[in-house]
């Protein structure tokens, strides 16, 4: 790494390093031989660090997985309904469900705002991380020649009652890869809102395909949503 050989068995620290450095050699092997996850910014370094300076050894692997989001896998028992549903190729579901596998789900006209997406969980459960694709409606040779149908203003909600909302974050997605971070939180009702809509260009539906959620099964306490 930046032409210095390590020896092999437990890898050396690294506190000399800068917060980009880590960011930096942590992206290249999350995209990279073979991978295809998010990037990693020199404030997600940051942060890490300032959650962990009181470790005084360095982490197990049963530690350290307790610690790290885990894929959470889709269940029968989630209800999942949107504000709007088309289908994505002809022959489609147009079901909203259809967001977590290759099909994907599209509201199936123009993006507006307040058009929502929300997933029922039936049972409380942790997440602090989203993850999906968006691109347009067709085949993939066909979406690859449209504009990719991101959401231009993305409002995300949680709540335990479906009553009371809480904001968990607001963002501006510029990419077809959509990645959502935030503090780990108990929710049950997960809920997504169109802010913003594309001004430069028209007939760009929303989309959301391969989506997967990341956290935990609520063993130890989290943030909670009132």
């Amino acid at each position: 790494i930046a032409s210095k050989s390590y020896s092999g068995g437990v890898m050396i620290g690294n506190r000399e390093q800068s917060d980009q450095w880590i960011a930096d050699i942590v992206s290249y092997i999350r995209y990279n031989l073979s991978n295809e996850a998010t990037l990693v910014t020199e404030e997600q370094v940051r942060k890490v660090r300032e959650n962990t300076q009181q470790a005084e050894y360095p982490y197990t692997y049963e530690a350290l997985l307790k610690k790290v989001p885990q894929k959470l896998e889709p269940s029968d028992s989630w209800n999942i309904t949107a504000s709007h549903s088309g289908t994505v190729v002809v022959g489609g579901t147009a079901d909203p469900k259809a967001a977590f596998n290759f099909e994907g789900w599209t509201t199936g006209i123009w993006q507006e705002r307040g058009m929502w997406y929300q997933i029922d969980f039936t049972n409380p459960i942790a997440i602090s991380e989203i993850h999906f694709n968006a691109p347009n409606n067709g085949t993939v040779w066909e979406a690859a020649k449209k504009p990719a149908a991101y959401p231009r203003g993305l409002k995300l909600e949680s709540s335990l009652d479906g009553i009371s909302w809480k904001t968990l974050e607001v963002e501006q997605p510029n990419d077809i890869r959509v990645a959502l971070r935030f503090p780990e939180t108990r929710l049950k009702f997960l809920r997504f809102t169109l802010t913003d809509v594309p001004l430069d260009m028209e007939n760009i539906p929303w989309s959301m395909r391969q989506m997967e959620l990341y956290g935990h099964k609520p063993t130890t306490p989290t943030q909670t949503t009132r």
